[in-house]
C-alpha cells in the first residue's frame, strides 16, 4: 500500500479510488453505529487504497490530530481493512488488533 490519504485529499484521486474511498468509509461508518459507537470524525480518517484482483481493498485508520505538533498520530489497532469486489459490494470487514 501507499501513504496515506487523508479526507481532505480524497478528491485528488482517480474516479474508481474515489469512490473505493466512499464505498469503505460508508461500510465503517455503518459498522460503527450498529455497535453502538460514536459517529467517527470525518477529518480523522486516512485511507490506505490497494486496487487487487477481485476488487479493492482499503484500509480505513482513525488518527488524532489534537497533539502539539500537528501531525497525524495513529492509534494501535486504530483500522478497518474493508474488500470491495469488482461490482463495489463489500465483502469483508476485518478490524485491526
Amino acid at each position: 500500500m501507499r501513504e496515506p490519504i487523508f479526507t481532505d485529499q480524497a478528491r485528488l484521486l482517480a474516479p474508481d479510488e474515489q469512490k473505493a474511498v466512499s464505498v469503505a468509509k460508508a461500510a465503517v461508518q455503518q459498522r460503527y453505529r450498529l455497535a453502538g459507537y460514536r459517529e467517527t470524525n470525518n477529518e480523522h480518517l486516512a485511507f490506505y487504497i490497494e486496487q487487487a484482483d477481485t476488487g479493492w481493498r482499503v484500509q480505513v485508520s482513525t488518527f488524532n490530530r489534537d497533539v502539539p505538533s500537528g501531525q497525524p498520530v495513529f492509534t494501535c489497532g486504530g483500522f478497518v481493512e474493508v474488500t470491495i469486489d469488482k461490482d463495489w459490494n463489500v465483502t469483508g470487514l476485518m478490524g485491526g488488533a
